[in-house]
């Protein structure tokens, strides 16, 4: 599931194009990683990640243009492809050089 937040709700964002001045103002209720702290915690390419939300196999909320995955929907989703025996499923193994 996404959640589209529109920029009028929150006054602070209308006026501005920096996250910084921003960000203070607004939390999530629950913990969440950025597409790219995903990436790096799970070994799942950013591209896919973001493949999983479309298709809305992961929670996440967009905000600007930075989507935050929920970390528990992301948790499950990972355990249901470990149960799987397919070898397709799951990040790639990168090769050492």
């Amino acid at each position: 599931m996404t959640l589209l937040i529109s920029k009028p709700v929150f006054p602070m964002l209308k006026s501005s194009h920096r996250y910084n001045q921003w960000w203070d103002a607004f939390m999530l209720d629950w913990p969440s990683y950025t597409i790219k702290e995903a990436s790096e915690k799970t070994g799942y390419n950013e591209e896919y990640l973001r493949r999983l939300i479309r298709e809305k196999k992961l929670e996440s909320v967009k905000i600007g243009t930075v989507y935050f995955i929920r970390v528990e929907s992301l948790e499950n989703y990972i355990a249901n492809v470990q149960k799987t025996s397919d070898g397709r499923t799951g990040p790639k193994k990168r090769k050492k050089k």
